[in-house]
Order: C-alpha cells, then structure tokens, then sequence
C-alpha cells in the first residue's frame, strides 16, 4: 500500500474532518507518527512534548517574541497535539 493511499484510508470521513486537519495537521501528524513508530515512544512521552511546547509558547508570548517563535512554537504543539489524539 502507498504512502498517499494509507494515508487516505486513515482518515475519518470528509464530511466529519475540518479543512485545516485534511489540509495541514492530518498530513503533518501522520508523516510524524510514520517517523516515530520505529521508536520506543510512549503515549505519555507524546503528551509530555505537547505539554512542552504549550508552556514554551506561552512563554514566548508573554515575553513578546510573537511572530519569531511564538507562532511557530504554537503550529508545533497543535501538530504534536494531533499525533496525539486517537482516530
């Protein structure tokens, strides 16, 4: 099976995903969990890099590092966030 087909098939319906999941955090997430499937990574392991993320971007923001960091810190945790989420 291809890359592009099991991606497919892990979808849930069109009618029941949002476009910015169909279009940047499902593809994201998926090539995510297809790298680190070979790892020893735990469930918790990935909620802890999501926790992370959160407390830094928060950080970045009260600090005013909005557009350099903060953003891009936040793009980051939506996505490990999504990785995290069961289908």
């Amino acid at each position: 099976m291809g890359l592009i087909n099991e991606y497919r098939a892990s979808l849930k319906g069109y009618d029941v995903e949002e476009i910015l999941d169909l279009l940047i955090y499902r593809p994201i997430s998926f090539l995510i969990v297809k790298l680190i499937y070979r790892f020893n990574i735990t469930p918790n392991q990935i909620s802890l890099l999501s926790m992370f993320f959160g407390i830094a971007t928060g950080v970045l923001f009260a600090f005013g590092f909005y557009i350099y960091g903060g953003i891009y810190l936040f793009q980051m945790f939506l996505t490990v966030l999504m990785v995290n989420l069961p289908d």
